[in-house]
């Protein structure tokens, strides 16, 4: 019973790319956010790992109800980080510094610019 939960939220693949971040889990989910719509970025330090071995991951937010989960530390990590940099305003430092928290932890490292 547990194995199958694992599976299901477990990532089958991951695509960042120019355009967005596309994720689709095992039981056929699929999470995206398109970084030109992005408006907020936040880093969460759990203290059990998720189904992909992570213990963090970073919840990209295209709205209240649309975004991506990103698990941290398992593969990931240089694609993800070479995308946020690309944000307005978005500083690597607090990304770094959000990651390294102890868990249990919730950090909003980054938001939009109003115009």
């Amino acid at each position: 019973r547990k194995l199958e939960r694992v599976q299901r939220a477990q990532t089958v693949s991951l695509v960042i790319d120019g355009l967005q971040a596309r994720r689709v889990l095992g039981d056929g989910r699929t999470e995206s956010v398109r970084w030109a719509q992005a408006r907020s970025v936040e880093v969460v330090c759990t203290p059990v790992k998720t189904a992909d071995g992570a213990s963090a991951f970073a919840l990209i937010a295209e709205s209240d109800t649309e975004g991506c989960l990103v698990p941290l530390g398992v593969g990931y990590d240089d694609a993800l980080t070479v995308r946020l940099s690309e944000l307005p305003g978005f500083r690597t430092e607090r990304y770094s510094a959000a990651v390294e928290e102890r868990p249990p932890c919730r950090t909003i490292i980054w938001t939009r610019p109003t115009a």
